[in-house]
C-alpha cells in the first residue's frame, strides 16, 4: 500500500484503532526492570506521554476559525535572510519595506489552510492564531538547520527581530546556519516550497545488533500545554505500532505496544534534530531499554537519502559514542531477549 494511501486511511478512520490501540496496549511480550525515575526529564517524558495518549491523535477539523484567516502571496522571491545574528536589523529593515509595498505580492490570498505549513505544524499554527503584529522565521537552509519560532511584538518591525532572534537562539549550538522570515501579519514572505508540510513521513525502526529494519509511517502531535512537546505516533501497514514521546530538550522515550502501553514506555534515549523535510523535521533517534539493548529510530527521511546516507544516520553523535554502555564487545555480549522486528 502506498505511503499516501496508508496515512489517508487513519485519517478517514479518525484514527480510532490507533487511539484504542495505544490506550489498551498489548499484554504480551512486555520487558522487565523498565526505569522509574521519581523526577527530572524521565518524569517529564512520562508525563507528555499521558498526556498525550489520554488526548489521542487530535482531528484537524478543531482547529475553528483561526484556519480562515487569509494571506497575501508574493509575486517573486523576496529573500528575507539574515545569515548570522548580527543581519538581524538589516533582515527586519527589508521585511518592513516590502509590508509597505503592494507590488510584491499577488492580488489574490490563501486562506490558512490551504496552507500546509501553517495549518499542520505547531508553530505555524501559533502564527496564525497570534493576536496582534507576528512574524514566522525558519532555520536557513531548513535541510540541516532545525528552527521554526514565532514573534510578537508592538510592530511587525519588532515581531519579526523576536522571531529571527528566537530562530539563532534555537540554532545556537550549529554552524553555518541562518534564518528566513517566512511570514509577517498576513503576508507571506517566501513561496510555496518553504511551506509544504508532509501529511505523514516514513520513519525505520533499526535493530543495530541484528541489522534488521521496520518499516513505518510517523505522524507528529504536539502535546497540549508542554511546549515543545510531542509525540510521534508509529504506524504499520497492518497497524499502529507505538509511540515516540519528545521533549523539547530532545530527550526521547520509546513506546512499542507489543512491549505494553503506550503511556509506558521501555526504551529512553535523545532524539536529534537533522533539518526540515517537506516541513517535518527529519529526526535521529538513539534509544536503550533497561538491559541496555539498541534500537535507532529514523524519522522523516526521503527514500533517497535513507539510502544514501543509511550508514551514516545510524551513526552516534560523537558525545553519545563514547558513552561507557555502547561498547561494542559489552552490546554483543548481551543477550537479544527484546520483541524481534
Amino acid at each position: 500500500m502506498p505511503l499516501f494511501a496508508l496515512v489517508s486511511r487513519f485519517r478517514l478512520l479518525g484514527f480510532p484503532l490507533l487511539a484504542a490501540a495505544a490506550t489498551a496496549g498489548c499484554a504480551s511480550g512486555g520487558l522487565s526492570g523498565a526505569a522509574t525515575g521519581g523526577g527530572g526529564p524521565l518524569r517529564a517524558v512520562e508525563s507528555a506521554a499521558a498526556a498525550s495518549v489520554a488526548q489521542g491523535p487530535p482531528a484537524e477539523a478543531q482547529w475553528g476559525p483561526a484556519a480562515r484567516q487569509s494571506f497575501l502571496q508574493p509575486i517573486r522571491r523576496l529573500d528575507v535572510i539574515a545569515a548570522t545574528s548580527d543581519k538581524i536589523s538589516a533582515a527586519t529593515a527589508h521585511a518592513a519595506t516590502l509590508e509597505r509595498s503592494d507590488e510584491a505580492f499577488r492580488p489574490t490570498r490563501l486562506e490558512a489552510a490551504q496552507i500546509g505549513l501553517l495549518y499542520g505544524s505547531p508553530e505555524g499554527r501559533a502564527f496564525v492564531e497570534a493576536v496582534g503584529p507576528r512574524a514566522l522565521a525558519q532555520g536557513e537552509p531548513p535541510a540541516q538547520c532545525p528552527a521554526l519560532t514565532v514573534g510578537r511584538g508592538a510592530s511587525g518591525e519588532a515581531a519579526a527581530r523576536e522571531a529571527f532572534e528566537g530562530c539563532f537562539a534555537a540554532l545556537a549550538e550549529r554552524e553555518d546556519c541562518g534564518c528566513r522570515l517566512l511570514a509577517e501579519g498576513d503576508r507571506l514572505l517566501a513561496g510555496a516550497p518553504w511551506f509544504s508540510y508532509a501529511l505523514g513521513v516514513s520513519a525505520a525502526l533499526v535493530d543495530p545488533q541484528s541489522q534488521r529494519e521496520m518499516t513505518l509511517v510517523a505522524e507528529e502531535r504536539a502535546v497540549p500545554s508542554r511546549p515543545g512537546a510531542s509525540t510521534v505516533w508509529l504506524l504499520g501497514f497492518d497497524g499502529p505500532k507505538g509511540a515516540l514521546h519528545l521533549e523539547a530538550d530532545g530527550a526521547a522515550s520509546l513506546a512499542l505496544l507489543s512491549e505494553g502501553r503506550a503511556s509506558n514506555p521501555q526504551w529512553r534515549g535523545q532524539a536529534y534534530a537533522e533539518g526540515f523535510r517537506r516541513g517535518r523535521v527529519a529526526r535521529r533517534v538513539f534509544l536503550t531499554d533497561a538491559q541496555g539493548r539498541e534500537r535507532i529510530l529514523l524519522v522523516g527521511f526521503e527514500a533517497q537519502e535513507m539510502a544514501e546516507r543509511h550508514d551514516e544516520l545510524l551513526e552516534p553523535p560523537p558525545a553519545l559514542a563514547a558513552a561507557p554502555n555502547r561498547d561494542p564487545a559489552a552490546q554483543a555480549a548481551r543477550p537479544e531477549t527484546a520483541p524481534a522486528l
